[in-house]
């Protein structure tokens, strides 16, 4: 702060005086006293030393000053010198101007004494001209003011030259003969990527590297101007740019080439919006070259239409042949019948009613002939009013187009009389085929649900199997405590009980497939009916902690129907048994009433809901195994079918209200009579095929068993736990999927397919995502041909069916796990 204050001081100090020498002495001395142990010498010429600055202003030159010791001035204290240099050098400029007008004042006090002395004389010697001596004094008075004006007018100028210079976009600058820049404006930042006070001082020959623009300071020195023009890459901002680069030699009053002025201009947008240019007109003349379009440009004003040569040639004549062109020559070469055609677009054009003009028409060919033209167009030009100066647009020759539809139009005529002929009999063929296509939707949808129902039976069937044979063989184990034959021996009964009513639900539907079922009429008691069921579902009620509420809206009399009891007690028990299959909480009410001769029944529960689009086909035979994996639970499919066979064979009708989330309502109606009528069905062919199995290596102790069924889980878990020391269970594939990603060192999963939420193919599917690793054996119950196929497909590397018997596991086990 204290250094900036003596600086300025000094040049406070300095503006008072009127001398040159005394300016540039007091000067040096002040910068001597102030930057002490530097030194400070004024040189009116340089001697190639580096140490030196300018003293000089944009339009004077005043000398060099050299500093010695300069290694004590830091980068501040240099630009601060160099800054109070420029305004010294200022100061000067100012005096040599007060110098000048004081010179001039001078003359014009000359100038005014002799006018005064000849005016005396005048006086004396005419002193009747009184008129002439006022007028010769107001023409001094107009010199005064007018060198007051042009005093003002300078000011002004320099102001405005100065807010030019600082506006400009283009790089001006001065540099002195040893080519160090003196100053500069704005604009030259942006080139160097350095600020103003970075670049005053800095020597163009030693920053500039490139030769071409070493050769405009050279041309500048030499010739008195130099030139550039082309890419230039900065050094200091690392930027590459497409620059005109002029240099212009300033002269002294000898003529002498004594400093430089340096205008540089980037042109890079420029340069590249006419290199693009150039490539837009090269394309559109491609295009149009290779559309092989005439073109047409009209003044709407004149009158006068500018063609090229094929816009001709589509007539068979040349560009001068047709000459002069006008819109009266494309009018009088359109054919008589199209023109009013033509015509009306093109004013509706003009009128800014269409976006583009677009109109076929004839024109006459210089053969004789008559030629085809698609003219299309649009105006490109309005005056404010909007009306249309200007419009410009193709021809195209489309006669050989023409020629085909008209030969078109001639066969699309015969092709009309054939299709009238083929018409009536297309009604007979579409109904045919519609009959013929319906069928076989019908045959591929049976053949589809019986595979369906083949692979659901082999699950349903090979399940509790896989409880039963694989249980009984644990059995067969030596020192068995009582506890586990009693589990053990409980598993078997409740795989046995699953396995049961799977048979009795084939052997049902079989019966009804083949019309074996004989009806027995009786009276049926439906408070003891009612009564039972709620007896023999109390168990299942309390274990689930679901209400089971019956509800008899029957007068006495009514609590008789006469019916096949053992028929309406299965329909009863497989519409609750379904209810507490897809009821987790809530409750399950059951319900009958009559009226009209006829019984209405109800199952409602609080479940899971149905899909609307699933209510009707859930009725269908073998639908459990038609459904994703995520919504199967335990059973054959066939309770609602069966159900459904019943019913009707009894004369009444089922049908279900349901939402998804809420719960669904089954409602069935029987009629009170004695003579029913049976129902025939279509016949079903089970059958089963196995898969082999091939095992793969893989060595590891930690398995991961993923199945729903718990005694198919407990009997895996059994045998494996004498062969490896971690054990994992998940009920589904969601789970499997889980605990994959948590113990991601398993090297074993036994995966089952059919499981509620997510399927054993879909988790193997997402498990490979992340872990392609891992041994993965599918386990089903499915048992058909082309599982195998379809586990190796979604990811498992093999597969083994149920039932799964130690004895075949154990070798399994012992191939694969390496007990460390």
């Amino acid at each position: 702060m204290n250094l900036i204050h003596d600086l300025f001081l000094l040049t406070f100090n300095l503006s008072k005086l009127g001398s040159e020498k005394n300016i540039i002495d007091l000067y040096i001395e002040g910068l001597n006293d102030i930057f002490s142990p530097s030194k400070f010498e004024f040189l009116e010429e340089s001697n190639d030393d580096d140490n030196t600055l300018p003293l000089s202003t944009l339009n004077s030159f005043f000398g060099y000053i050299k500093i010695s010791g300069n290694k004590n001035l830091s980068e501040e204290k240099l630009s601060l010198i160099a800054n109070t240099s420029f305004m010294v050098g200022s100061l000067l400029h100012r005096l040599q101007l007060q110098h000048t007008l004081e010179i001039k004042l001078e003359e014009i006090e000359d100038l005014y004494e002799e006018k005064s002395i000849k005016l005396r004389t005048t006086i004396e010697d005419l002193q009747n001209s009184r008129i002439a001596s006022m007028n010769l004094i107001e023409d001094l008075t107009d010199q005064i003011d007018i060198r007051k004006e042009k005093e003002r007018e300078l000011r002004d100028s320099k102001e405005k030259f100065q807010t030019i210079l600082n506006e400009t976009p283009v790089v001006i600058f001065y540099f002195n003969r040893e080519s160090i820049v003196t100053e500069l404006n704005p604009a030259m930042e942006g080139i160097f990527g350095l600020k103003k006070s970075k670049i005053i001082g800095l020597n163009l020959r030693k920053v500039i590297t490139d030769e071409r623009m070493k050769k405009v300071l050279s041309d500048t020195f030499t010739k008195g101007s130099g030139y550039f023009e082309g890419e230039y890459h900065s050094v200091i901002s690392k930027k590459t740019s497409y620059l005109k680069a002029i240099g212009k030699g300033i002269k002294n009053n000898k003529g002498k080439i004594i400093a430089g002025l340096g205008l540089v201009e980037d042109i890079s947008l420029k340069k590249r919006d006419e290199l693009l240019l150039a490539e837009q007109q090269k394309m559109l003349e491609s295009i149009l070259e290779g559309t092989n379009a005439g073109t047409w440009d009209w003044d709407i004003i004149s009158g006068d239409l500018k063609i090229n040569d094929r816009w001709a040639d589509i007539m068979g004549y040349t560009v001068e042949e047709l000459s002069p062109v006008s819109v009266k020559t494309w009018r009088n070469n359109v054919h008589p019948e199209d023109l009013k055609k033509a015509n009306n677009d093109l004013e509706e054009h003009l009128e800014g009613k269409t976006d583009y003009y677009n109109v076929e028409f004839r024109q006459p060919h210089k053969k004789g002939n008559w030629v085809w033209v698609n003219a299309r167009g649009k105006v490109s030009e309005r005056d404010q009013s909007g009306k249309a100066l200007r419009m410009s647009g193709t021809h195209i020759d489309i006669t050989h187009r023409k020629s085909i539809e008209l030969e078109l139009q001639n066969q699309n005529e015969e092709y009309e009389a054939l299709n009238e002929e083929l018409n009536a009999n297309l009604d007979k063929t579409q109904k045919l085929n519609i009959e013929l296509e319906t069928a076989l939707e019908k045959a591929k949808e049976s053949d589809r649900l019986k595979n369906a129902f083949l692979a659901n039976m082999s699950h349903e069937i090979r399940t509790p199997m896989n409880g039963i044979l694989g249980f009984a063989r644990l059995l067969e184990g030596e020192n068995l405590s009582e506890d586990q034959l009693s589990k053990y021996v409980g598993i078997i009964k409740k795989s046995g009980k699953r396995m049961l009513t799977t048979i009795n639900g084939i052997i049902d539907i079989s019966r009804i497939e083949s019309n074996q079922v004989d009806i027995n009429i009786s009276k049926v008691n439906l408070s003891i009916l009612m009564d039972e069921l709620y007896q023999f579902f109390q168990i299942e009620s309390i274990e689930k902690n679901i209400e089971l509420v019956i509800d008899l809206n029957l007068k006495k009399s009514e609590y008789q129907i006469i019916t096949d009891g053992d028929m309406l007690n299965a329909i009863l028990t497989n519409l609750v048994k379904n209810a507490f299959k897809y009821t987790q909480e809530g409750k399950i009410e059951v319900g009958c009433s009559f009226a009209d001769g006829v019984f209405s029944f109800f199952v409602k529960d609080s479940g899971i809901g149905i899909e609307t689009n699933r209510q009707k086909a859930i009725f269908d035979r073998f639908v459990q195994a038609d459904i994703e994996d995520k919504y199967v639970y335990e059973g054959s499919g066939l309770g609602l079918s069966i159900s459904k066979a019943y019913i009707e064979m009894l004369g009444g009708k089922i049908w279900v209200n349901s939402k998804k989330g809420v719960g669904s309502t089954f409602h069935f109606t029987l009629p009170s009579q004695k003579e029913l009528v049976v129902n025939e069905y279509d016949k079903i062919e089970i059958k089963r095929n196995y898969t082999s199995i091939k095992l793969l290596k893989e060595n590891d102790m930690k398995v991961l068993i993923v199945e729903d069924e718990e005694v198919s889980d407990n009997l895996l878990t059994i045998i494996l736990r004498d062969y490896c020391k971690t054990i994992l269970h998940a009920k589904n594939g969601i789970d499997a999927i889980n605990i994959c990603k948590e113990h991601k060192d398993i090297n074993l999963i036994f995966m089952d397919i059919k499981m509620p939420e997510l399927g054993g193919y879909e988790a193997t599917k997402e498990i490979r995502k992340f872990n392609k690793n891992v041994k993965i054996i599918a386990q089903t119950a499915y048992a058909l041909s082309g599982d195998r196929e379809k586990a190796i497909n979604a990811g498992c590397d093999d597969y083994i069916a149920k039932p799964i018997m130690s004895d075949n596991l154990k070798p399994l086990i012992d191939k694969y796990l390496i007990i460390k």
